[in-house]
């Protein structure tokens, strides 16, 4: 058997059972474990699986991921994206659109504590989704500044996609990090200005008697609430950026300063505690789940020879930079409909890896080039996890209508996506520095 039909089969596998509703850990397992399978023989296979399976998570790398998961937790269930979407709101409420606008800018200070883009929309989406309503905001654009606030945590640092990205490319995780920091703040900055643009087009999206405005004592007072998630970020990016923590130090003193706080404020009990380490359990054990099951199917790419030959086929086409660029560009956005990012990563780097070194970009920037494409595929049909995790906590609006709202914000992600391409120290300045 030929290795690209090899290649087909075992792809044409994975989508099959994506679109059948398996999960995804186990989609990438039953196919990366066929394909091993039918490149080796099957006694190759189940050691690879049984044996190799405990070394793939055997590295200190991946301590931060769980230690990441839950500071944001603790963040969310000791109140503090609570206190911070009250400030936003605040200093927003005379702006058009200004609670929508507020979710956002909560969203983005919530992305400097936690690394999940999901975790963030389901968080914000309790938050601000009832609030968004009781004002008379239109369901479907209430949930989509939601779903589409929610992107901002895979790129502010810290970022599990990020640090998924670091260990497969071999890439400091720190740097990348810090690489995300500045097109984080532009892309805050752009769907801000999206939100502002969209209102005045349709103003009917937020009654205009509905808008609530606060003194500028009350706006001062409110700058309070951002105590916590200010020294968590200082703790985590400050620490890194001086070199004073490695990510997963960074992460295990965050998530200890979360916890000590919450204590402090007496926000934490026991019940909240409990529902803490559950959830921190449940998150992460998808991840490694995820992890195993994605480096089966691409150690099947490195046995087969399907990466090196799909490798090879790309650079033989005698495309510029930029043409083998939108290629990949095209293949991420295709897959990423279908999956969650950190799958796409595990599946499409150890490919692609190779390619972009080759062709002489900066593995770094490539890592913030391909977290923002990343977040198109959180909000595009048909899977956009962000969308699906929305629609489990609204009950008065249907995917289809956040889709069809969500899908406005697209144009802040491609705009910053080329500005990246343009510009390259957007990304790279600030690692640099270093």
């Amino acid at each position: 058997m030929g290795t690209f039909v090899l290649g087909g089969i075992v792809i044409g596998c994975l989508l099959l059972l994506i679109l059948l509703g398996m999960p995804i850990g186990f989609t990438l397992f039953f196919s990366g474990f066929i394909g091993y399978w039918a490149a080796t023989d099957f006694i190759t296979a189940l050691n690879y699986v049984t044996i190799k399976g405990y070394g793939i998570l055997d590295s200190f790398s991946f301590m931060c991921i769980p230690l990441f998961v839950l500071m944001g937790l603790v963040a969310a269930e000791a109140g503090f994206v609570s206190m911070a979407f009250e400030t936003a709101k605040r200093w927003l409420s005379r702006v058009p659109g200004g609670i929508a606008q507020a979710t956002t800018l909560a969203s983005a200070f919530y992305g400097s504590v936690s690394g999940s883009s999901a975790a963030m929309a389901a968080s914000m989406g309790v938050i601000a989704y009832p609030e968004m309503r009781k004002l008379n905001y239109n369901p479907g654009f209430s949930a989509s500044c939601i779903g589409i606030g929610g992107t901002i945590g895979i790129l502010i640092p810290p970022s599990v996609p990020m640090i998924f990205y670091g260990i497969i490319m071999d890439t400091s995780i720190s740097q990348l990090f810090m690489a995300g920091l500045i097109p984080g703040i532009i892309l805050t900055i752009f769907l801000l200005i999206t939100i502002w643009i969209i209102v005045l087009i349709r103003p009917d999206l937020v009654p205009k008697e509905t808008q609530m405005t606060y003194t500028f004592a009350e706006m001062i007072s409110s700058l309070k609430y951002m105590i916590p998630i200010v020294i968590l970020f200082g703790i985590v990016v400050g620490g890194i950026y001086a070199g004073i923590f490695t990510p997963s130090e960074a992460g295990a003193l965050g998530a200890f300063a979360a916890f000590v706080m919450g204590f402090i404020s007496k926000t934490l009990n026991r019940q909240k505690i409990l529902t803490i380490l559950k959830e921190a359990g449940l998150i992460s054990g998808m991840l490694f789940l995820v992890i195993w099951a994605a480096h089966i199917l691409s150690d099947f790419c490195i046995v087969s020879g399907l990466g090196n030959q799909f490798g090879d086929l790309i650079m033989s086409l005698g495309l510029p930079n930029w043409g083998i660029l939108v290629a990949i560009v095209i293949v991420f956005l295709i897959l990423g409909m279908l999956m969650e990012v950190n799958a796409l990563f595990m599946i499409t780097l150890p490919i692609f890896g190779p390619i972009i070194t080759n062709m002489g970009f900066d593995p770094i920037w490539f890592g913030v080039f391909a977290t923002i494409l990343a977040e198109a595929c959180l909000i595009s049909p048909p899977v956009g996890l962000n969308v699906y995790v929305l629609k489990g906590v609204t009950t008065d609006t249907t995917i289809e209508n956040i889709f069809k709202w969500i899908m406005l914000f697209l144009p802040a992600i491609l705009i910053l996506l080329a500005l990246i391409v343009i510009f390259p120290s957007i990304a790279t300045w600030l690692p640099n520095t270093m």
